[in-house]
């Protein structure tokens, strides 16, 4: 039986966990992180929220390119094995190895990624097993009020134009339009349009669109957008006024 120092709450209440003895636990507004208070280099990596993969499988192959942002130059080492709605899988780099572990429930995830010297991996193991399986977590409260507020249609347009020499120019223009419909529903609509203009060899201009339909919900902050026949993309979205909404910074004004 492990032995637990104590618990360890996330400020925002979404995910605890037990926290090993001999371990302490320091959040981070990506993570928390657990290491041994007696300044072993091992650490365990703790994370929830919305999760853009839509099935454990996904998940899994998604946490390989995030984890190579903690462990550059891994390798997949074993697995990924699942378990229901569990997977885990190991990685190793030539200097270091890490144990990593990840549970799907509904749209979010709970993940821990256990990182350390190759001799400490049986240790790994276990501390980052222990945590995932004795972890609580829950999603965030569905903003449904958010939901209604932004039903209408909103329009992004930029426009860039640049001189190039004395007898050449070129423009840019981009329009991103996105309707929000009643039932969760929405479609969007975007248009680029690049034009070059030479006095020498007259130019030319070059066109291109996109659409798209989905549904969407938003939980707390974060809109989760399901794109029909594609897949999932997330957004942090912030009202800036009456007429205004931030879609991961970028503003739309609603018409």
């Amino acid at each position: 039986m492990p032995l637990w120092a104590g618990e360890f709450v996330s400020p925002d209440g979404a995910y605890r966990f037990p926290v090993p003895e001999g371990w302490r636990a320091r959040h981070s507004p990506l993570m928390t992180v657990v290491e041994p208070v007696d300044g072993a280099p091992e650490r365990v990596l703790v994370g929830s929220g919305i999760a853009a993969a839509r099935s454990i499988q996904e998940l899994a192959r998604q946490a390989v390119g995030i984890s190579a942002g903690v462990l550059p130059g891994m390798r997949v080492t074993t697995g990924p094995a699942f378990s229901g709605a569990s997977a885990e899988q190991e990685y190793a780099n030539g200097m270091y190895v890490a144990w990593n572990g990840m549970q799907l429930q509904g749209e979010v995830y709970f993940a821990v990624l256990a990182v350390g010297r190759p001799e400490k991996l049986a240790e790994l193991q276990g501390r980052g097993r222990a945590i995932l399986r004795n972890g609580k977590f829950t999603a965030p409260p569905r903003n449904t009020a958010a939901e209604q507020q932004v039903v209408g249609s909103w329009e992004l347009s930029t426009y860039k134009n640049t001189r190039t020499g004395v007898r050449d120019s070129s423009s840019y223009s981009s329009n991103w339009t996105v309707v929000f419909l009643p039932g969760n529903r929405f479609r969007s609509n975007s248009q680029s349009f690049f034009n070059s203009v030479s006095e020498i060899n007259g130019g030319g201009s070059v066109g291109a669109g996109d659409q798209a339909t989905g549904s969407y919900r938003i939980f707390g902050s974060t809109l989760v957008a399901d794109i029909d026949g594609m897949g999932r993309q997330l957004f942090a979205i912030e009202p800036y006024s009456h007429d205004g909404l931030k879609l991961n910074g970028m503003l739309f004004l609603r018409q």
